[in-house]
């Protein structure tokens, strides 16, 4: 099934160092579905059969709730610790919104220019995944993204969006039922069988990339400009500015939310609590749960958006706003009814002492 491969410019760097016995980091980074580990889980025992000298790691730093737009804010934390010769990306299976696929292109060319400003020769593979359906008739728009930056930048993809929709039209495979043919547990997250259906092909396929990756390494591309390389993440609770806010650290049944990472978060304890940050940039985001409602004010332009925030017990990721060209803002985060629970506070530029 090596059809589901897009090899492109290949991993050149990366095979050349395996096939030598030299150290190869690789980091997994993406959504639950990389964090369950079901498509990466024949992958290191495919890489030790057919190369028993290599040294390599691969990490999994896979993300409850995360896209590719919150990604771009992850890079530092996620990524760059372990130094990465390879970075597998997989976020296009969150990317289901419109806003969420527009951001395409300028979160994944600057998590990709984040990564390449410390680490200039890291190669990067595209992984595709789905929701049930999505895929069914073609490419789903977060892909058709996806693949628009990898066919410019020659960046390999792997497909398991299709194959996946392919094995259930086949009947070799469902999305629900018995565990021995279901790909998922709830029509979302890999079951045990997607290790054998989704799994052995992925390796295979890694392998076949390895094996076509026997030239040189072409120069990266340069960065785009839009691209999200200078972000800012920081927590809610550090920028309280009134009202009355309860801090507390994530509870347990908390702990699966994507952006809060167990650093704490904000809880408004009564309408008008509010959140208050400076910044020169762009754009803001906020990660938020709960049953609470948000409004946001940005001076000097007033009042652009008023958020509704419906998500009990699943953390998303609110756009409060899209201003003018990059200048100096404030944002206001505005808890306009008690309840509402804020994780971090991210800015597409850097944050301001004003």
């Amino acid at each position: 099934m090596n059809s589901l491969l897009r090899a492109r410019e290949g991993i050149p760097r990366s095979a050349r160092r395996l096939r030598a016995g030299q150290p190869v980091s690789i980091v997994a980074f993406g959504t639950s579905l990389t964090l369950g580990g079901a498509y990466l889980d024949r992958l290191p025992a495919a890489l030790k059969a057919s190369y028993p000298n290599a040294r390599w790691t691969l990490t999994n730093r896979g993300r409850n709730g995360y896209m590719t737009l919150g990604a771009a804010f992850r890079v530092d934390a996620d990524v760059l610790p372990y130094a990465p010769d390879l970075v597998i990306i997989e976020f296009a299976h969150n990317d289901v919104t419109p806003i969420l696929v527009d951001f395409i292109p300028s979160a994944l060319e600057g998590i990709i220019a984040q990564i390449r400003a410390v680490l200039p020769h890291c190669e990067f593979v595209f992984v595709y995944l789905a929701l049930p359906g999505m895929a069914a008739n073609g490419p789903s728009l977060a892909m058709t993204a996806y693949e628009a930056i990898a066919h410019d930048q020659g960046i390999p993809s792997i497909d398991l969006a299709t194959l996946s929709e392919m094995l259930v039209a086949g009947g070799e495979a469902d999305w629900q039922g018995p565990p021995e043919r279901a790909l998922t547990v709830d029509g979302v997250h890999h079951g045990p069988a997607a290790a054998r259906l989704l799994g052995e092909p992925f390796a295979e396929a890694f392998l076949t990339l390895l094996a076509e990756s026997n030239h040189d390494s072409a120069p990266p591309p340069g960065t785009r400009q839009g691209a999200m390389t200078a972000v800012a993440r920081v927590r809610a609770a550090d920028c309280l500015l009134n009202g009355v806010w309860a801090v507390r650290p994530l509870q347990p049944s908390e702990e699966r939310g994507a952006g809060i990472d167990g650093e704490g978060l904000a809880e408004a304890v009564q309408p008008g609590a509010t959140i208050q940050l400076a910044f020169h940039g762009t754009n803001a985001y906020c990660w938020v749960s709960g049953s609470g409602v948000l409004g946001v004010r940005i001076e000097p332009i007033g009042e652009r958006y008023r958020v509704g925030v419906e998500a009990v017990g699943k953390w998303s990721l609110c756009s409060l706003m899209e201003t003018q060209p990059a200048a100096e803002y404030k944002v206001d985060v505005i808890a306009l009814n008690a309840g509402l629970l804020l994780g971090d506070v991210g800015i597409t530029g850097r944050l301001s002492s004003a």
